[in-house]
């Protein structure tokens, strides 16, 4: 059983996406309670935790993949200019 409230500016956020009225309110209701279970459940407690701890490693070593990828490219370019420079210069 669905229980809670859902504020107006979730539901406009709901409609702008082209929902219908009780789509958006089933949707909110269905995760506000997921939340409060999570509360009272401490195995899904642990279990969001855990997945947030995944998520903040994941986007750490997605940017320093990155910043690994923008240096070998600086590396590329340099070498280009290099090779221009000894070989087609002169």
């Amino acid at each position: 059983m669905l229980v809670g409230k859902v504020s107006w500016s979730s539901r406009q956020t709901c409609w702008k996406r082209s929902y219908s009225p009780k789509q958006c309110e089933v949707f909110w209701l269905f995760w506000l309670n997921v939340l409060s279970l999570t509360g009272r459940e401490p195995s899904l407690r642990y279990m969001f935790s855990k997945i947030g701890r995944e998520i903040i490693l994941l986007h750490g070593l997605l940017n320093k993949m990155e910043t690994e990828v923008e240096e070998q490219e600086k590396l590329k370019n340099s070498l280009k200019v290099i090779f221009f420079f000894l070989f087609v210069k002169y």
